[in-house]
Protein backbone atom coordinates (compact mmCIF):
# COMPACT_ATOMS: atom_id res chain seq x y z
CA UNK A 1 0.00 0.00 0.00
CA UNK A 2 3.19 2.73 0.45
CA UNK A 3 4.19 1.60 -2.74
CA UNK A 4 1.01 2.38 -3.90
CA UNK A 5 0.73 5.93 -2.50
CA UNK A 6 4.56 6.49 -3.34
CA UNK A 7 3.86 5.73 -6.34
CA UNK A 8 0.81 7.95 -6.89
CA UNK A 9 3.27 10.92 -5.14
CA UNK A 10 5.56 10.68 -7.81
CA UNK A 11 3.22 10.63 -10.76
CA UNK A 12 1.24 13.76 -9.43
CA UNK A 13 4.91 15.80 -9.10
CA UNK A 14 5.75 14.36 -12.75
CA UNK A 15 2.32 15.92 -14.39
CA UNK A 16 2.70 18.97 -12.40
CA UNK A 17 6.31 19.34 -13.64
CA UNK A 18 5.29 18.95 -17.17
CA UNK A 19 2.10 21.06 -16.70
CA UNK A 20 4.57 23.59 -15.76
CA UNK A 21 7.05 23.17 -18.63
CA UNK A 22 4.54 23.28 -20.83
CA UNK A 23 2.29 26.21 -19.28
CA UNK A 24 5.80 28.08 -20.04
CA UNK A 25 6.62 26.81 -23.40
CA UNK A 26 3.61 28.22 -24.41
CA UNK A 27 3.76 31.11 -22.80
CA UNK A 28 3.94 34.07 -25.75
CA UNK A 29 6.89 36.84 -25.92
CA UNK A 30 7.51 39.42 -28.91
CA UNK A 31 10.06 39.21 -31.45
CA UNK A 32 13.42 40.96 -31.32
CA UNK A 33 15.43 42.43 -34.12
CA UNK A 34 18.47 43.74 -32.96
CA UNK A 35 20.47 46.34 -35.10
CA UNK A 36 24.60 46.26 -34.44
CA UNK A 37 26.66 48.40 -35.99
CA UNK A 38 28.74 52.10 -35.52
CA UNK A 39 26.96 55.14 -35.14
CA UNK A 40 25.93 57.18 -37.60
CA UNK A 41 25.27 53.63 -39.68
CA UNK A 42 21.73 54.42 -40.79
CA UNK A 43 20.35 52.33 -37.98
CA UNK A 44 17.24 54.55 -37.22
CA UNK A 45 16.68 55.05 -40.79
CA UNK A 46 16.09 51.01 -40.83
CA UNK A 47 13.74 50.83 -37.62
CA UNK A 48 11.66 53.34 -39.15
CA UNK A 49 11.01 51.94 -42.20
CA UNK A 50 10.75 48.61 -40.60
CA UNK A 51 8.15 50.05 -38.62
CA UNK A 52 6.21 51.10 -41.03
CA UNK A 53 6.21 48.12 -43.77
CA UNK A 54 4.71 45.72 -40.36
CA UNK A 55 1.30 45.32 -40.07
CA UNK A 56 2.28 43.49 -36.54
CA UNK A 57 3.17 46.78 -34.16
CA UNK A 58 7.34 47.11 -33.54
CA UNK A 59 8.46 49.34 -31.21
CA UNK A 60 11.60 51.00 -31.71
CA UNK A 61 14.17 51.62 -29.05
CA UNK A 62 17.61 52.85 -29.26
CA UNK A 63 21.26 52.66 -27.20
CA UNK A 64 20.80 56.76 -27.06
CA UNK A 65 17.79 56.37 -24.92
CA UNK A 66 18.49 53.58 -23.11
CA UNK A 67 21.81 54.63 -22.05
CA UNK A 68 23.33 57.65 -23.57
CA UNK A 69 20.55 60.38 -22.77
CA UNK A 70 19.32 59.25 -19.05
CA UNK A 71 23.16 59.32 -17.79
CA UNK A 72 24.61 62.99 -16.51
CA UNK A 73 26.73 64.76 -19.12
CA UNK A 74 30.31 64.07 -19.10
CA UNK A 75 31.80 67.61 -17.48
CA UNK A 76 35.09 70.20 -19.26
CA UNK A 77 37.28 66.90 -18.21
CA UNK A 78 35.33 64.56 -20.38
CA UNK A 79 34.33 63.06 -17.56
CA UNK A 80 31.18 62.00 -15.51
CA UNK A 81 31.38 61.24 -12.32
CA UNK A 82 29.14 60.98 -8.93
CA UNK A 83 30.08 59.84 -5.22
CA UNK A 84 34.00 60.23 -6.36
CA UNK A 85 33.15 57.01 -8.95
CA UNK A 86 33.69 57.95 -13.07
CA UNK A 87 30.23 56.63 -14.47
CA UNK A 88 31.82 57.59 -18.34
CA UNK A 89 34.20 59.35 -20.16
CA UNK A 90 35.41 60.23 -23.51
CA UNK A 91 38.81 59.87 -24.69
CA UNK A 92 40.55 62.03 -27.60
CA UNK A 93 43.29 60.57 -29.43
CA UNK A 94 44.55 60.06 -32.06
CA UNK A 95 45.31 56.58 -34.69
CA UNK A 96 48.41 56.04 -36.85
CA UNK A 97 46.93 57.98 -39.45
CA UNK A 98 46.71 60.83 -37.35
CA UNK A 99 43.08 60.82 -37.36
CA UNK A 100 41.06 61.94 -34.28
CA UNK A 101 39.62 58.95 -32.63
CA UNK A 102 36.50 60.29 -29.53
CA UNK A 103 36.23 56.85 -28.00
CA UNK A 104 33.67 56.17 -24.97
CA UNK A 105 34.69 54.51 -21.77
CA UNK A 106 32.64 53.06 -19.41
CA UNK A 107 33.24 52.74 -15.13
CA UNK A 108 31.17 49.95 -12.87
CA UNK A 109 28.50 53.06 -12.54
CA UNK A 110 27.90 52.73 -16.32
CA UNK A 111 28.34 48.98 -16.90
CA UNK A 112 25.40 48.77 -14.25
CA UNK A 113 23.17 50.96 -16.39
CA UNK A 114 24.31 49.32 -19.71
CA UNK A 115 23.22 45.62 -17.82
CA UNK A 116 19.83 47.43 -16.75
CA UNK A 117 19.27 48.70 -20.42
CA UNK A 118 19.68 44.78 -21.56
CA UNK A 119 17.01 43.96 -18.82
CA UNK A 120 15.11 46.27 -20.15
CA UNK A 121 14.80 44.71 -23.38
CA UNK A 122 14.36 41.61 -22.26
CA UNK A 123 11.25 43.12 -20.24
CA UNK A 124 9.53 44.57 -23.15
CA UNK A 125 9.86 41.28 -25.36
CA UNK A 126 8.75 39.28 -22.04
CA UNK A 127 5.44 41.36 -22.11
CA UNK A 128 4.99 40.20 -25.59
CA UNK A 129 6.03 43.14 -27.78
CA UNK A 130 7.71 43.38 -30.66
CA UNK A 131 11.19 45.56 -30.50
CA UNK A 132 13.19 46.35 -33.06
CA UNK A 133 16.17 47.87 -31.61
CA UNK A 134 19.51 50.47 -32.26
CA UNK A 135 22.51 49.16 -30.62
CA UNK A 136 26.47 49.82 -30.68
CA UNK A 137 28.27 46.99 -29.05
CA UNK A 138 30.96 49.56 -27.52
CA UNK A 139 32.98 47.22 -25.18
CA UNK A 140 33.38 43.24 -26.13
CA UNK A 141 32.59 43.05 -22.14
CA UNK A 142 29.13 43.44 -22.65
CA UNK A 143 28.40 40.97 -24.84
CA UNK A 144 28.28 38.30 -22.35
CA UNK A 145 25.43 39.99 -20.13
CA UNK A 146 23.42 40.69 -23.53
CA UNK A 147 23.45 37.06 -24.53
CA UNK A 148 23.02 35.46 -20.99
CA UNK A 149 19.81 38.06 -20.62
CA UNK A 150 18.21 37.47 -24.17
CA UNK A 151 19.23 33.61 -24.26
CA UNK A 152 15.77 32.61 -23.87
CA UNK A 153 13.80 34.76 -26.39
CA UNK A 154 13.14 34.96 -29.78
CA UNK A 155 16.08 36.98 -31.44
CA UNK A 156 17.54 38.10 -34.63
CA UNK A 157 21.25 39.71 -34.62
CA UNK A 158 21.21 41.84 -37.66
CA UNK A 159 24.89 43.46 -38.16
CA UNK A 160 24.63 46.50 -40.28
CA UNK A 161 27.65 47.59 -42.24
CA UNK A 162 28.43 51.03 -43.75
CA UNK A 163 32.12 52.35 -45.61
CA UNK A 164 33.74 54.59 -43.20
CA UNK A 165 33.93 57.02 -45.46
CA UNK A 166 29.92 57.58 -45.72
CA UNK A 167 29.63 57.53 -42.09
CA UNK A 168 32.02 60.45 -41.10
CA UNK A 169 30.20 62.39 -44.14
CA UNK A 170 27.15 61.71 -41.96
CA UNK A 171 28.57 62.99 -39.24
CA UNK A 172 29.54 66.38 -40.60
CA UNK A 173 26.19 66.65 -41.96
CA UNK A 174 24.22 66.35 -38.69
CA UNK A 175 26.42 67.43 -36.59
CA UNK A 176 25.11 65.04 -33.45
CA UNK A 177 27.67 62.88 -33.71
CA UNK A 178 31.60 64.08 -33.86
CA UNK A 179 34.21 62.95 -36.38
CA UNK A 180 35.94 60.35 -34.83
CA UNK A 181 33.07 59.07 -32.90
CA UNK A 182 32.32 56.35 -35.19
CA UNK A 183 35.73 55.86 -36.23
CA UNK A 184 36.79 54.54 -32.60
CA UNK A 185 34.98 51.48 -32.35
CA UNK A 186 34.40 50.50 -36.33
CA UNK A 187 36.71 47.97 -36.52
CA UNK A 188 35.45 46.48 -32.66
CA UNK A 189 31.66 46.45 -32.92
CA UNK A 190 31.18 43.40 -34.98
CA UNK A 191 33.82 41.95 -33.54
CA UNK A 192 33.15 38.38 -32.21
CA UNK A 193 29.37 38.71 -33.15
CA UNK A 194 27.53 36.05 -35.49
CA UNK A 195 24.41 37.89 -36.93
CA UNK A 196 21.38 36.02 -39.00
CA UNK A 197 22.00 38.62 -40.95
CA UNK A 198 24.41 41.52 -42.51
CA UNK A 199 22.88 45.02 -44.32
CA UNK A 200 25.33 47.29 -46.17
CA UNK A 201 23.59 50.51 -45.76
CA UNK A 202 24.97 52.00 -48.69
CA UNK A 203 23.98 49.21 -51.29
CA UNK A 204 20.12 50.41 -51.01
CA UNK A 205 17.24 52.43 -49.43
CA UNK A 206 16.18 51.81 -45.86
CA UNK A 207 12.48 50.51 -46.90
CA UNK A 208 14.64 48.19 -49.17
CA UNK A 209 16.75 46.98 -46.17
CA UNK A 210 13.29 46.69 -43.86
CA UNK A 211 11.92 44.59 -46.91
CA UNK A 212 14.82 42.27 -46.54
CA UNK A 213 15.01 42.02 -42.78
CA UNK A 214 11.02 41.25 -43.03
CA UNK A 215 11.75 38.67 -45.52
CA UNK A 216 14.17 37.89 -43.75
CA UNK A 217 12.27 36.80 -40.46
CA UNK A 218 9.14 35.42 -42.09
CA UNK A 219 11.37 32.48 -43.98
CA UNK A 220 13.27 32.14 -41.01
CA UNK A 221 11.16 31.74 -38.11
CA UNK A 222 13.82 29.96 -35.58
CA UNK A 223 16.93 32.18 -35.89
CA UNK A 224 20.40 30.77 -34.83
CA UNK A 225 22.57 33.69 -34.34
CA UNK A 226 22.46 33.58 -30.57
CA UNK A 227 21.90 30.20 -30.22
CA UNK A 228 25.44 29.84 -31.67
CA UNK A 229 26.72 32.75 -29.49
CA UNK A 230 25.50 30.93 -26.38
CA UNK A 231 27.25 27.59 -26.95
CA UNK A 232 30.80 30.10 -26.63
CA UNK A 233 29.87 32.69 -23.93
CA UNK A 234 27.23 30.33 -21.65
CA UNK A 235 28.52 27.47 -19.49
Amino acid sequence: MKLFYRSICVLLLLSSIFFFIKKRDNLKTGTLVLLNGPSASGKSSIQKAFQKINNELYVTIGIDNFFDVILPDVDDDGRSIKNNEVIRWIEFSKNEQDQQLITLGVGPAGYRVVKGMHRAIAAYIAQNNNVIMDYILYDQKWLPDLINVLKNYRVYLVGIYTPLEIIEQRESKRGTSPIGHARSHYNTVHENMIYDLTLDTSLATPEELANRIKEYISNNPDPKALKQLSLQYIS
